[in-house]
């Protein structure tokens, strides 16, 4: 407990495999501190964690295959697992433990694979993603990397999950505005939205709709807007116009939403009356 109360800040663990067998691997672990600027200073580099281990696999999804009782607490750790080479496999079991995961190119795909055939949980989903996006900002992982990653999130509705996601996917919109690959992303990421999350929500909040699923909502059709997305933003004028007309008052939820995406899409007309909404 002294590692975690006499020093500052947390962990970063590597994890890379090592070795293979049929039925077993031996995975390389490496500590360090994580930073948010991505360097360390001479006393950074000193610092050690007793960091608790455990770890979950295509196998035992549900189960720890190390318990907790089994300490990292030196620069370097070599072990071997009961996991088949072919499985993908996790630190850091819903992520109750504090300390950021970093795997190897390798790893990462199997973990993506698992993610589409819906073989991890939520939240381990969402702190596989939260630490390589992290880490990503950090400058110790790749971008490629990370937008690769988010492929394998197409079919997700997790609203916690999304919220990483939109996070995402607007940093990068902001980060590539105004260069020659922006549409490309832009196009590529309303694509990722509109053939996934976009089929299973919809505009109207549906009888007795838990709260996750209403903040899901609004994230996504955000996120379109976000996105520039045509079908979004002239649905927001849409919207926009019937309520100017008198029809039925846009949710609460939505209507920043709506007002920006019709803001971004109107006539000048519209233009006009949505300002009155504001100013007079």
């Amino acid at each position: 407990m002294r590692s975690w109360t006499s020093q500052k800040g947390y962990p970063v663990v590597t994890v890379s495999v090592k070795e293979k067998k049929d039925n077993s691997q031996t995975i390389s672990l490496h500590q360090e501190k994580f930073n948010q600027s991505g360097t360390l200073s001479e006393d950074d580099k000193k610092y050690l964690w007793s960091v608790p281990l455990s770890i979950v696999s295509h196998s035992s999804p549900q189960s720890k295959v190390l318990l907790s009782s089994t300490l990292f607490n030196t620069r370097e750790l070599t072990l071997s697992v009961e996991i088949p080479p072919s499985d993908w496999f996790k630190l850091n079991f819903s992520a109750v433990d504090i300390y950021r995961t970093s795997y190897s190119s390798e790893l990462y795909a199997k973990l993506a694979k698992g993610i589409t055939e819906k073989q991890i949980a939520p939240l381990d989903r969402l702190s596989i993603l939260d630490d390589l996006f992290s880490l990503t900002l950090a400058g110790q992982q790749s971008s490629v990397e990370l937008l690769k990653f988010v492929n394998a999130f197409k079919d997700e509705k997790d609203y916690t999950v999304w919220f990483c996601l939109s996070s995402i996917l607007r940093k990068y919109n902001q980060l590539l505005a105004g260069t020659t690959i922006h549409e490309k992303y832009r196009q590529w990421a309303k694509e990722l939205i509109n053939n996934g999350i976009g089929l299973y929500i919809s505009w109207e909040a549906k009888t007795d709709e838990p709260h996750l699923e209403k903040l899901l909502r609004s994230t996504v059709i955000s996120l379109l807007v976000n996105l520039e997305d045509e079908k979004t933003l002239e649905h927001c004028v849409k919207l926009l116009k019937e309520q100017l007309d008198g029809g039925a008052a846009i949710s609460a939820d939505l209507r920043e939403t709506v007002y920006r995406g019709a803001a971004m899409k109107a006539d000048v007309t519209v233009f006009e009356k949505l300002i009155k909404v504001f100013f007079v």
